[in-house]
């Protein structure tokens, strides 16, 4: 039997807390120890490809993360090591229409793609002052000017508006048959936002592809999330963890297991629960990760 392990980044693996980005200690020694017990572990992120690799690689005190693979954009992308098995983009076309709209409608936005994460100035002012990643010069290796985007290369929009303004149901109701739509607040609540990507493709059809192509004879899957676009991740391992401090309640009903929050070893502790990692030294501390 081996265990798989799909691991979300925001709210799960880190938190954002007085400006800065937090990973726990005990999150990066749990996912080690797992894959030495043999287990497989993949971030499984509405974040790019791109942005995932970096988190991966750049943790603090160059400890980067024990990982096989990475579910990014949501399931719009699926990499096995620094392969990439599949790949689905929105298409130029729609990106373009998607643009316009938003640009009509006075909202912000930047673009995903496996490449990096393109932003419009507005949005790239509210993320470096927001996001915990002022201080972090080399967020600019993945995090480019809006104008150097491909369009054929996007998997996934993003977008803010302010209260009053475009709503998420606005925008649901023009492409919510046509495109996979999810509500976001991108740390701010006082913004109305969401996510944009490819229909028919989530986390959970990655987690499919991902395990036709592993091919493995006997596997138990654990998802590890805390909000609305982990529902899908969630219902499809045999076991479900949610946080502690998940923002939204509804997601503990898909819960089989709820942990306790990032910050008090949340992720490390659900591991030991299930037998997945020893029961290692908790932390009760932070790290910053960016």
């Amino acid at each position: 039997m081996t265990n798989l392990l799909f691991v979300d980044v925001d709210g799960t693996l880190l938190t954002l807390k007085e400006g800065q980005q937090y990973i726990p200690p005990s999150a990066i020694r749990a996912m080690a120890q797992a894959r030495e017990l043999g287990a497989q572990v993949y971030l499984c992120t509405g974040r790019s490809l791109a942005d995932a690799r970096f988190i991966a690689n750049l943790t603090s005190e160059g400890q980067n993360l024990a990982i096989d693979g990475i579910i990014g954009a949501s399931g719009g992308v699926v990499s096995v090591g620094d392969k990439i098995i599949f790949h689905r983009t929105l298409g130029a076309r729609a990106v373009l229409e998607l643009e316009a709209y938003l640009q009509a409608h006075d909202a912000h936005y930047y673009l995903e793609s496996n490449e990096g994460i393109f932003f419009d100035p507005v949005f790239m002012e509210h993320a470096r002052r927001t996001w915990g990643i002022a201080h972090r010069t080399d967020w600019d290796t993945i995090a480019r000017p809006l104008e150097e985007a491909n369009r054929a290369s996007v998997n996934k929009l993003c977008f803010r508006a302010w209260e009053g303004g475009l709503t998420f149901e606005d925008v649901s109701a023009m492409f919510g048959d046509r495109f996979y739509l999810v509500p976001a607040t991108h740390g701010d609540q006082a913004v109305v936002g969401g996510e944009i990507s490819c229909r028919g493709v989530n986390k959970a059809t990655a987690i499919r592809l991902l395990l036709d192509h592993l091919a493995l004879p006997q596997v138990r899957t654990f998802g590890f999330g805390d909000s609305s676009n982990d529902i899908e991740m969630l219902d499809a391992c045999d076991e479900a963890i949610v946080m502690g401090d998940a923002r939204e309640s509804a997601v503990r009903e898909h819960a089989t297991y709820v942990t306790s929050a990032v910050l008090d070893d949340g992720l490390a502790r659900a591991m030991a629960h299930f037998g997945l990692c020893p029961a290692i030294g908790l932390t009760n501390g932070q790290m910053v990760v960016w």
